[in-house]
């Protein structure tokens, strides 16, 4: 624990003159508090015990705001400049106050860290300088950090960086752990800089270790930072990344979800982002969620490259989305690989592992470190290891049609989208909250007069978003704690062979009666049905499935409000709808996918034989919603 710390509190503020004249800059306010004053509290709440202000501009006016901490419960002193020292320069005279571990924070960050769990790793790690860093989307005109596997600061690159550099995304936040030894090593007669002077000179010969935390900690040094500031109050953001509270995260592949996947990529040139990417990562960001990278990279137990390379291979990943205004709050990657034989392959890497996927331990181990609910957290990938590694940790698999767009999977998600950035829209926004929300006022409504499964018909045209929907509904039923059945129509689809749509109309592409009796029996009689089946590629082949009844029965498809036996059993009636021009853009990408053709003329047919037979159904609907 830690119970001393340090705020720098000397600076002029020159940026925020002119909009808080005669303020000095600790003690601007945000949302209506002074900042340092913000940051005494919260450490106090945390067990700081005494701090000491570094003061040199103004000093008078924050001496009596603060006056000796029994105001905020706390013992406050101070350490006046005799001139401006930088950073760090008045800071030699620590040597003589305390043998403590110190926490030093720049007096114009707005912050919510868990400032014990920092204080834990530093004394884990037997540090003598911990660096709390983290990603941010600017790391070019930022100071970035490199770490070595261990989290041991190697080097410290202060800003401006040279045109070209390739480096991961660690940025110094601005706050530091220092045990007594480090005062010694600061000079007593001139002005110095943690970032610029002192810490790119200590990694080389004292232990120096970098947090990396996605919590938010901002300094608030202009005007449009305090107006960004105070929305991330208002919003809740602030407060909710701090690691004392619950996280939530979307975990992502990297090869075929954010990067072309060209097989075994081992060279940084290689690396490939798709247009899209930095855009998705970006949403993620500005969302409440965590973006946390997990990949299984065996091109290091093969020997393509090692753990160097790969790092580097990184810092082009961290470097494209920060160019972009993206970041990713963490990366794990599974080096090894359990099978042998091949030329120059790594031994020490060639072993069984519970890191790479489909084991779960890279997402249980993000979990572990920053706190996810694992349950309220999603997987965005492209490949049956990804959705494995997504069921075994508890988390909502989610599925895209980039990369191996989950060629020959046989756990096929509930939640299936074209690319990344579609599925993070959906994700974030959770355009199925509305929806859910009265679906659950029905639900209850009917369980006070009937024991029977709450039955929802969803129905629409192709592509319009119907099964998305559905899969929605059915995750917000189950984390309320329903049991849930969702039910796909298109199980019952005749073979291909069996049904030409250009000479037959909609309906004749299922089995009329076997599909109402089935679904009477399911949905009235609680009779558990098999259906047989459809393959919707050609790598996919057509397997039986099972219905069961449950509290909430979800039925899908271009059928489901036409069908008589849903229509009578059905609760809610929803209809889902989608502009003409968008169901046709996702049914070309859905066509590509399946390595067909997206054929005008078939597109044309389709319309003729299912628009005209579902909007005759759409009459029928309660709710209509369009996605």
């Amino acid at each position: 624990m830690v119970r001393q710390a340090v705020i720098l509190a000397g600076g002029r503020g020159t940026r925020l003159a002119a909009a808080f004249p005669g303020v000095p800059k600790p003690l601007v306010p945000v949302a209506g508090i002074p900042l340092a004053e913000r940051l005494v509290r919260q450490l106090v709440e945390q067990g700081i015990e005494r701090i000491t202000l570094t003061v040199f501009h103004d000093a008078e006016q924050i001496r009596t705001h603060f006056g000796d901490g029994s105001a905020f419960l706390c013992q406050i002193d101070y350490l006046l400049e005799p001139a401006p020292m930088g950073s760090a320069g008045i800071l030699h005279q620590m040597a003589s106050r305390t043998n403590e571990t110190v926490l030093v924070v720049y007096g114009d960050v707005l912050a919510d860290v868990d400032w014990q769990r920092f204080a834990q790793f530093h004394h884990q790690l037997q540090a003598d300088a911990t660096l709390l860093v983290h990603p941010n989307d600017h790391p070019h005109d930022s100071d970035l950090v490199e770490l070595e596997g261990d989290q041991r600061v190697s080097a410290v690159l202060s800003k401006p960086h040279p045109p070209g550099r390739m480096a991961r995304n660690v940025v110094n936040a601005g706050a530091y752990l220092f045990e007594p030894v480090c005062w010694k090593h600061i000079p007593s007669d001139r002005s110095v800089d943690f970032g610029r002077d002192l810490l790119p000179h200590w990694c080389s010969f004292l232990r120096v270790f970098g947090y990396n935390t996605p919590e938010y900690i901002k300094d608030m040094g202009t005007p449009e930072r305090i107006v960004q500031g105070e929305a991330a109050l208002a919003s809740g953001k602030v407060a909710a990344r701090s690691l004392r509270n619950v996280q939530t995260a979307i975990f992502l592949d990297r090869d075929g979800v954010l990067n072309e996947d060209t097989d075994l990529i081992h060279r940084p040139e290689d690396l490939h982002l798709f247009p899209w990417t930095a855009e998705a990562v970006r949403t993620v960001n500005k969302s409440s969620y965590l973006s946390v990278v997990v990949t299984n990279q065996s091109v290091v137990a093969r020997g393509l490259t090692d753990e160097a390379g790969l790092n580097r291979i990184h810092a082009k990943l961290d470097t494209e989305l920060g160019a972009g205004g993206a970041y990713l709050d963490a990366l794990y990657y599974c080096p090894h690989h359990p099978d042998g034989g091949f030329p120059g392959e790594v031994a020490a890497y060639k072993i069984p592992c519970t890191c790479r996927k489909p084991q779960a331990g890279m997402l249980l181990a993000a979990a572990e470190r920053f706190q996810i609910n694992l349950s309220a957290s999603w997987m965005v990938g492209d490949s049956a290891r990804d959705m494995g590694a997504a069921l075994a940790a508890g988390v909502e698999p989610v599925g895209v049609r980039t990369g191996h767009g989950l060629k020959g999977s046989a756990l096929r998600p509930d939640f299936l989208f074209d690319n990344l950035l579609d599925a993070v829209y959906y994700l974030v926004e959770q355009p199925f909250t509305n929806l859910f929300n009265e679906g659950l006022e029905r639900l209850k409504n009917q369980i006070t007069v009937s024991k029977k499964p709450f039955v929802i018909a969803l129905g629409g045209p192709a592509r319009s978003g119907k099964s998305t929907a559905a899969a929605g509904l059915a995750r917000a039923f189950r984390q309320k704690g329903y049991t849930v059945e969702l039910v796909h129509l298109d199980d019952w689809l005749l073979p291909v062979e069996q049904r030409k749509q250009s000479e037959m109309g909609l309906w004749r592409a299922y089995p009329q009666a076997v599909l109402n009796e089935a679904l009477h029996d399911l949905l009235v009689e609680g009779k558990t049905i098999t259906a047989p089946g459809y393959s919707v590629r050609p790598d996919w082949p057509a397997r039986e499935t099972r219905y069961a009844s449950a509290e909430v029965v979800l039925v899908e498809g271009v059928v489901a409000l036409g069908l008589e036996s849903v229509r009578q059993a059905a609760h809610w009636t929803v209809g889902v709808t989608a502009p003409e021009s968008t169901r046709k853009l996702r049914y070309e990408r859905y066509q590509n996918w399946r390595g067909l053709p997206a054929d005008e003329a078939e597109w044309a047919r389709r319309e003729q034989h299912e628009v005209s037979a579902v909007e005759k159904d759409l009459i029928f609907v309660q709710t209509l919603v369009s996605l």
